[in-house]
């Protein structure tokens, strides 16, 4: 089990301890609270005279400036064997430091050293120790032949693999990293091992992984920064640290990862920053990205942030690219089969996420989305052009796939443009300005300060493009709200497999004569209607919201209404033209058979409205002359009398 006095704090008592001062206690705060820099605190540790001893490298040996104890000299090689403060300097080709297995409250200051290592780590933590590495003046790690320039090993269990405890947490493979200086890691390592190319990463913790300050200059084939438990970068009321990733596969990951002060420069082959690790999964680990502070610019070939579970931006400046294809700015809960799926919330700070594919969007927040376009519109009723052009991934059997936020493609021309001034503005207001880092066909902005229903531009060179803002949390109420896939549950759609005459569990159940039931999907933005209870019922049991009876419907009359189903977008469409339906069907629809009667009478009206920046949900159906109107004053195409009610 993980201690319960985290091995940050023993560290930062270390630290502190050999400056004369106070404790360190914010090392442990992994949201930041309370926190002060170890960088201020100990200016030049080098220059204190309580350490337990100053060492310097060179390519022969290494010189003991300031003798103590608490470590051996083997060659090159420092091997560090008690808690205590170690400061090192000076240039070695083929040197490492290592601290003894077990052994924590470890400091390690680097003070203008160059190391490097041609066959194993420059830096090593052993099994089931941790520590504090502090950077002062200029600084260089590298090896040529590892998975890690630097690596903080957990305890392991008897096979010698990384042991858990109940929680997935870890015992030691912890580091606290903070400083003045400047610390340069690279790594042009790559191997095939048994198939599987291995690189470099960096930094490897087989723990938490806390980066409070200093500055970092990385190029490496693997992770940057790389926490099996928990990556915290920065600490809140802070300047935080620089991290400049030039090359990397994935830039900053950790099981959750917190993003809490300090700038980033992230250029990634991969995601940018990551919340995973598949060895958690049994675990019951809710993976987690959270950004409440600092200014990042993440430019990535695959996911520019991509969390197996939630992702919660509450603060500080996030600038996302993703260049490469089947990718998105953003992605979340795409975790294996039987893992806890996420959420993404905006409650603060300001987000410009930019791509050409895959887009999410969230389920709580206010945000606009420039350029991203369902499948729907331009055919019968304003459907058409076939399913699939929603953009909809379809879920699989396992519900693979499933997210719990909006995800469509773009069908819109580049929109914003590499190396152009982008902005993005209110009327004469610019709430954002940036030189694009890449071109995509859709960006999604939100800032501190937005409402529903504003107007924004999106000016990238010459090309400008507009979108209105809206709510995640208030989807389908306005244009552009309703866009989420999928249904809740695994698989489950209304209706799915048989017509609506057949779907309940004897074809006649009904509390209600004539009551056509409404639901509403939170997850998809979509309202469903069927005249069967039993369908009604297995559709709350899997989450769609009940909204009561939406009118009555008479038993039987000579106007059957059509209900279709588009299998890639996730949506139904009703309809009483049979010329319509046909036509939805040769696009790819499916058929689901006549959902229920209009009045021939032709009492009550039943009004149907268009939103044409959905891709789910697309369609509002109403009797209620005054919600008909609402809607269509907020952009909704008003698109007449579908149908009749009693």
């Amino acid at each position: 089990m993980r201690k319960t006095t985290h091995a940050a704090i023993a560290a930062g008592l270390s630290l502190a301890l050999a400056l004369g001062g106070a404790p360190l206690t914010a090392l442990a705060n992994t949201d930041g609270t309370e926190a002060s820099t170890a960088a201020e605190s100990v200016g030049t540790l080098s220059s204190q005279a309580d350490v337990s001893a100053r060492l310097t490298f060179s390519d022969s040996g290494i010189a003991e400036t300031s003798a103590g104890e608490g470590y051996k000299i083997e060659g090159t090689t420092l091997t560090i064997t008690q808690a205590g403060t170690y400061v090192v300097s000076g240039s070695c080709a083929d040197g490492s430091i290592e601290v003894k297995k077990g052994v924590s409250g470890v400091t390690i200051v680097l003070s203008d050293l160059t190391l490097s290592k041609a066959n194993d780590k420059a830096i090593k933590f052993k099994a089931g120790s941790s520590g504090a590495i502090v950077v002062e003046g200029t600084n260089a790690l590298s090896t040529s032949g590892d998975k890690a320039v630097i690596k903080a090993n957990a305890a392991t269990d008897d096979a010698g693999e990384v042991a858990y405890a109940s929680d997935g947490t870890t015992e030691g493979g912890d580091l606290t990293i903070s400083g003045t200086g400047s610390l340069s890691l690279s790594s042009s390592y790559s191997e095939v091992v048994d198939g599987e190319t291995e690189g470099c990463d960096a930094i490897n913790c087989e723990g938490d992984l806390t980066v409070l300050s200093g500055t970092f200059d990385i190029d490496v084939t693997d992770d940057a920064m790389h926490a099996d438990n928990t990556l915290t970068i920065g600490a809140a009321g802070t300047a935080g640290p620089t991290i400049n990733v030039a090359g990397a596969q994935e830039g900053l990951e950790g099981a959750t990862v917190n993003l809490l002060s300090g700038t980033g420069d992230i250029t990634t082959a991969d995601d940018g920053v990551n919340a995973a690790n598949a060895d958690l999964a049994t675990y019951g680990w809710q993976y987690a990205i959270n950004v409440s502070g600092g200014s990042w610019r993440i430019v990535a070939g695959g996911d520019g942030i991509d969390s197996n579970g939630d992702l919660a931006i509450s603060g500080g400046t996030t600038e996302v690219y993703c260049t490469g294809s089947g990718n998105g700015a953003l992605d979340i809960g795409e975790g294996a089969e039987g893992e806890v799926r996420g959420t993404f919330s905006i409650t603060g700070g300001t987000i410009f996420a930019v791509g050409s594919d895959m887009c999410i969007t969230p389920s709580s927040g206010t945000y606009a989305l420039f350029g991203a376009q369902g499948g729907m519109g331009g055919g019968p009723g304003g459907m058409g052009g076939g399913p699939g052009q929603g953009g909809m991934r379809p879920m699989d059997d396992s519900g693979e796939g499933e997210t719990s936020v909006d995800e469509l493609t773009t069908q819109a021309s580049g929109i914003v443009s590499a190396g152009q001034k982008t902005t993005v503005s209110s009327g004469s207001t610019t709430l954002f300005t940036t030189t694009a880092a890449s071109s995509g066909s859709y960006a999604l902005f939100s800032t501190d300060g937005l409402s529903g229903n504003d107007t924004l531009t999106l000016a990238s060179g010459s090309t400008s493009t507009s979108a209105t803002t809206g709510s995640g949390a208030s989807q389908g109420t306005q244009p552009g709200q309703g866009t989420q896939p999928g249904q809740p549950g695994q698989g489950t759609q209304p209706g799915q497999g048989m017509p609506p005459s057949q779907s309940g569990q004897d074809g006649t159940e009904q509390e209600q004569e004539g009551a056509m039931y409404r639901l509403y999907n939170p997850y998809s933005g979509e309202h469903f209607y069927t005249a069967s209870s039993y369908e009604r019922n297995q559709l709350v049991s899997v989450g769609w919201q009940y909204e009561g009876v939406g009118w009555i419907a008479p038993a039987s009359s000579g106007t059957p209404v059509y209900r279709l189903y588009n299998p890639y977008a996730g949506d139904h469409h009703y309809t009483t033209s049979s010329v319509e339906r046909d036509s939805l069907m040769a696009a790819g629809w499916s058929y689901e058979g006549i959902g229920w009667y209009s009045d021939d009478a032709q009492a009550t009206p039943l009004y149907r409205e268009y939103n044409p920046n959905a891709t789910v949900g697309t369609h509002n159906y109403t009797t209620s002359a005054a919600e008909h109107e609402h809607l269509v004053s907020l952009g909704w195409s008003d698109e007449g009398i579908a149908w009749y009610a009693l």
